[in-house]
This record gives structure tokens, sequence and C-alpha cells, in this order.
């Protein structure tokens, strides 16, 4: 960054706080938009939303286009009147987004993209539809006030999302990267390939466990072990022959009546040794069958460490951590044989 940029910069930092009646960048989060922006070439950029971001991108890009509603905000005529604005770079395309996106035709892939306007739902993911597929490999996609529900729901989804790599979150926003992965098809379905949907039915990974240091409750808990390793409803048997030297697949699901929601987690102690798993798999039947759809995901699924089961006998105890991560339940220990 030149010197003379470097001046610029601080200056729209400096005049922030009065071009956006509606709120704007802190100087920190501002510094980090530079950054992250100053890593290549920015031929053509967009932003949802106007303020200083505006003023900044003007200088970064060398053509940026701005889906804004003014709305009483200032946000694009104090913007287009400020002496911090290159002039012929900035296109003001004025309306709801939910308008002028859908209709908007770019004239190639963009190198970056901020995501901040309407924050109502559905409106991030709609503007979001609308952009993704123009993002050039490496482009940076910067999602802002991700601490709102309805635009933390859409950073969760990027989070998982194969085409991008979060790379850094500055207060209440988000920076990604569009990596190499194919674009998903704007007009198809395979929502099973998508990672945010993906990993709700994936095996999870463990942790190591952090029982201990809760209360141990002696009432019941809702629980059920479907899957142990080969052996379908295990909780029967006397005990349970499973391969030796091999991860150990556990799946079930488990719910906490009192407060009519999901267990917290799942620890699984083999020989003493606690391991960690999340609730998190949906569980149609269970809701179902308990008359509550708040039950809807209280599954488990995960793997056991292969190197914890070598031949022989081992013992298995299930944890069922109640809502609020406070106490636990503690089942009945099962026998396992590895062979």
């Amino acid at each position: 960054m030149t010197n003379d940029l470097s001046g610029i910069f601080d200056e729209i930092i400096r005049a922030a706080p009065s071009l956006h009646h509606a709120g704007t960048f802190s100087s920190r989060t501002f510094e980090a938009i530079i950054r992250h922006a100053s890593h290549g070439e920015i031929v053509l950029s967009a932003e949802t939303g106007s303020g200083a971001s505006t003023l900044l991108f003007s200088h970064l890009s060398k053509r940026h286009t701005v889906f804004a509603l003014d709305d009483g905000t200032d946000s694009i005529r104090a913007v287009q009147n400020s002496p911090f604005l290159r002039p012929g770079v900035v296109t003001f395309i004025e309306g709801p987004t939910q308008v002028t996106l859908p209709t908007h035709r770019f004239e190639g892939k963009l190198q970056l993209a901020l995501i901040d306007g309407p924050h109502a739902y559905p409106f991030p993911e709609m503007e979001y539809y609308y952009v993704y597929e123009h993002l050039d490999e490496g482009a940076l996609l910067i999602l802002d006030d991700i601490h709102i529900r309805s635009i933390n729901n859409l950073f969760e989804f990027l989070r998982a999302d194969d085409m991008f790599a979060l790379t850094d979150v500055v207060e209440t926003t988000a920076f990604f990267r569009r990596t190499d992965a194919p674009t998903f098809p704007r007009l198809g379905d395979g929502w099973w390939l998508q990672g945010y949907n993906r990993r709700d039915f994936e095996v999870a990974p463990v942790t190591p466990g952090t029982s201990d240091g809760l209360e141990r409750t002696d009432t019941v808990a809702a629980f059920y072990v479907d899957e142990l390793g080969p052996v379908k409803n295990p909780g029967r048997r006397p005990f349970v022959s499973v391969p030796a030297s091999k991860p150990l697949l556990i799946a079930g699901w488990a719910i906490d009546q009192q407060h009519q929601r999901p267990a917290a987690w799942i620890e699984m102690v083999l020989d003493g040794h606690p391991y960690r798993t999340d609730i998190r798999v949906p569980r149609g039947d269970v809701a179902t069958a308990h008359g509550h759809f708040q039950y809807l995901r209280c599954g488990f699924r995960a793997l056991l460490p292969e190197d914890r089961l070598a031949p022989g006998s081992h013992s298995l105890v299930l944890r069922i951590v109640l809502c609020g991560g406070r106490t636990y339940y503690e089942a009945a220990a099962i026998s396992l044989l590895a062979q």
C-alpha cells in the first residue's frame, strides 16, 4: 500500500461514522477489510449496502457495483458527495436488493463481494444466491453482522460449505475465500452434497471428555443405543462382540425430558477414557414418538478410536449430559469383547 493510499484510508476510517446513520464498521474491521482486500488484484467487486466500505472499495477495485437503498440513512448520498470517493469507479444501483439483484447482469467474475444489505430473513440468503456463482476462485467474500441470527444462519452455512474457507472473523464481520470447489448449480438441488446439510448425517469426530467436573444425577435420562459396531440394538445383550483394533461406531439418541430438549452432548467412557460427541443428528422418529418437535436433532453418531480396542474385554459407559451442561446421567456399563 502506498503512503498516499494509506492516508486516504485513514481519512475514510475517520469519516465513517458520519456517512451512514444506520451504523458502520469499526476502525479495526476497516483495517481487516483493507488487509484482506489488498492480497490480490480486484478488477470487479460488488456490495449490498453502502457506506464507508464503498469509499474503500473505490480505491481497492477497478470497477465496483453498489446495490443499496438510501431510505433516509444517507447511505448513498453521503458516499456520492464524499471527497474520498474515487471518481469513475463506482456504479450505484439504487433500490431494494430484492428487486435489483435478480435482474442484474455482472460483467465478469467478482474478486470481492460484501453482503451487508437487508438483514431480515430470508434476504441475506437471497443476496448470497444472486452473488455466489459470480465469485472468482480466490475471491474474498465478506459477511457483516454475523451476530444477528438471520445472518448467522448464512455464516454457519458458509463455514461448512466446500466452496468457502473461513479466513478471519473480526468483531461481527466474517471473511471467506472462494476455494477451487465446483460451483453449486444455482438451479439444482443436491442438498445432501452441501456440507451444512451433510455434516448432520456424517459420523462425528470425538474429543476428550470433561464430564468428571459435572454433577452426577440419579434422574434417569431417556436414551437409546441403536448401533454399536456391527450390532444393532445391543442393549439387551450380556456382552457385545466388536472388531478389535478398529474404530468403533456408536449411534443412538438422548433427550432431556425435564427441559424438553435434546441432551447437551454424550460422553462415551471406554475403559475409563472419556470421549465427547455432539448431539445433532436428525431423529424424526424420536420426535414423533415423544410428541415434541424440539427433540428433532437428538441423535448422535460417533467413532471411538481404534487404538483403544485391543483384543480382549472392555467396558463402555455412556454419560448423558443434560441441557445446560451442568449435570449428567450415567448409564449402566456395556461389556465389549473385541476380537
